[in-house]
């Protein structure tokens, strides 16, 4: 079975950004040569630091749907647990709910 394919919209939501595994990999490569010429030449070397700080927090931000549910940072909602929805074109909110109450509420601002 392949994996899902998940739609992209940018949203600015409280959670962790979504960093896939080849930002990883650079992170961590410049942030071992940024050690590497620390060590070997400190002060010009230590200025290597800021390419892996950039590449972590310019990652960005997004709302993914999936086939079966959508992720919001480190909210997961299953299609097949929302009992209702309600929509506030005045405020510019979109609130799922779940059987125990709010599962996720996205507002238009961000």
């Amino acid at each position: 079975m392949a994996a899902p394919e998940f739609a992209l919209f940018k949203y600015l939501h409280g959670g962790p950004p979504l960093v896939s595994p080849a930002r990883r990999r650079f992170t961590y490569a410049s942030a071992a040569a940024a050690l590497l010429a620390t060590v070997l030449a400190f002060p010009a070397g230590a200025l290597l630091w800021l390419v892996p700080l950039l590449a972590r927090f310019t990652a960005g931000r997004y709302l993914q749907l999936g086939p079966r549910y959508l992720l919001c940072g480190s909210t997961i909602v299953y299609y097949g647990n929302v009992r209702r929805m309600a929509l506030s074109r005045s405020r510019g909110t979109l609130e799922l709910f779940g059987a125990e109450g709010p599962v996720l509420r996205l507002e238009r601002d961000k």
